[in-house]
């Protein structure tokens, strides 16, 4: 939410749009890329349903693990 990004931003001493890619890019290395690693390296696709995924956060509200069921 802009709520995170915002006070994400406040906390680092950064702009929002920075703030932002850097949340983005810290939550595509936890839920993202390890989804298309496993269908690249063995070939498993996993289906894209929320309900199929957790996302957790640190305190800052970045995230910081990602749960596939």
């Amino acid at each position: 939410s802009l709520r995170v990004r915002s006070d994400l931003a406040e906390a680092r001493g950064l702009p929002l749009e920075e703030a932002s890619v850097r949340w983005f890019e810290t939550y595509f290395l936890r839920a993202i890329e390890p989804v298309l690693v496993l269908y690249d390296r063995h070939g498993i696709a996993l289906e894209a349903h929320q309900q199929n995924s957790l996302l957790g956060f640190d305190p800052s509200g970045t995230p910081n693990r990602h749960y596939y069921r």
